[in-house]
């Protein structure tokens, strides 16, 4: 019960400190406002004004020794200068004999004995500092070495007994092309059905028959982009004399009925009918080559456009073309190569007064010449 009632005891005592506090009077209070009043000068002012007096110290210092210094270097060229005109006046430049020289001849051959050559003494005369430094400027000069460019690191001189090849310009990448085209000519019938006739088809010949021969020659340039890419174009000009001739027959037909049954025969009379078909196109090509393989032997594969305009009418063609190359380097301005060719019109405009249409097309081997130009 003891122990109880002093801890109550502390506690109560312990309460009533922890809620004691003092007012300060009302003339303490003026004393306490009246110093924040007060206005205290800012701490960057502090530091911006010793910056600037420790920048401005050594300005000054430094500018200190660059005096010491100019003062130093005109006094040690003012003693320079005392020196030498003392030097002068005491002795003569001239007065100084010629130095000793002894002849040696190749190292191949014997050393004649040593013989002493006096240099004849010119007659005296005063040499001021002006001529002295002429003449060191003038030894200066003289003493400048030419390097010859070719001696230079980047070109390096050859070895003894080295061989060193002609200078090669690089190849142009132009080359002018020129071939010539046998061919046999094909036609796809295409029949327009405003007529009253029915066209059975053209007449059968031989693939190989001299009746579908024809010729193209080609002219122009090809560019090598890189080692495997190109393009071509020129000009172009067709020539073939052909005649066709096509089986068709008339839509009235005679029917005869056969026996008693309901059979009947139709009777149309097969007709068959044989035209010009002349050609002398003159045009322009274009394309593009990949080169498969090789160096001296090339493989190409071609692939491009022709236009062609028919010199005796009004007929034109727009034609694309695939063919492949073997390209055979002669030297390094010649080369000759041979192609297989196959050219198919899928545009082609032009009056036959026939009851269809044509698509021509044609398939031949080219035979050429290539000529790289110099640069």
């Amino acid at each position: 019960m003891k122990d109880l009632h002093e801890d109550n005891m502390f506690g109560s005592i312990r309460e009533r400190l922890g809620r004691y506090e003092e007012v300060p009077s009302e003339e303490l209070w003026g004393k306490i406002t009246s110093q924040q009043k007060k206005k205290r000068a800012p701490l960057w002012l502090y530091s911006g004004v010793g910056a600037v007096a420790v920048v401005a110290g050594l300005l000054f210092l430094n500018t200190d020794e660059k005096k010491d210094e100019l003062v130093v270097n005109e006094k040690k060229e003012i003693v320079n200068e005392k020196k030498v005109e003392e030097k002068l006046k005491t002795e003569n430049i001239n007065d100084i004999p010629a130095k000793k020289e002894f002849i040696v001849l190749n190292h191949d051959e014997p050393k004649r004995p040593k013989q002493e050559i006096f240099a004849q003494q010119p007659p005296k005369q005063e040499t001021t500092i002006q001529q002295i430094t002429e003449q060191t400027t003038q030894s200066n000069q003289d003493s400048v070495t030419t390097i010859d460019p070719d001696l230079t690191p980047h070109a390096p001189q050859p070895a003894p007994g080295e061989v060193i090849p002609p200078y090669k310009k690089p190849k142009s990448r132009f080359q002018l092309y020129f071939s010539l085209t046998p061919s046999l000519s094909f036609q796809k019938l295409i029949p327009t059905g405003d007529d009253d006739v029915i066209v059975q088809g053209l007449a059968n010949r031989s693939p190989f028959s001299i009746k579908r021969f024809g010729f193209a020659i080609d002219v122009g340039t090809q560019y090598d982009l890189n080692k495997y890419f190109g393009f071509y174009g020129g000009l172009s000009f067709y020539r073939q004399q052909q005649q066709i001739t096509y089986n068709y027959y008339e839509k009235d037909a005679t029917v005869t009925r056969v026996g008693d049954s309901w059979t009947f025969l139709i009777d149309r009379p097969v007709q068959s009918k044989t035209f010009d078909y002349t050609m002398t196109n003159l045009g322009a090509q274009g394309g593009v080559m990949v080169t498969l393989k090789g160096e001296k032997l090339k493989n190409k594969f071609g692939a491009g456009l022709n236009y062609m305009q028919s010199l005796n009418s009004s007929a034109s063609y727009v034609a694309y073309q695939v063919f492949y190359r073997n390209e055979v380097r002669i030297n390094d301005r010649f080369s000759w190569y041979v192609q297989p060719i196959f050219t198919y019109s899928f545009i082609a405009k032009e009056k036959l007064n026939q009851p269809f249409t044509l698509k021509p097309y044609r398939a031949g081997i080219s035979g050429g010449l290539l000529y790289r130009f110099r640069y």
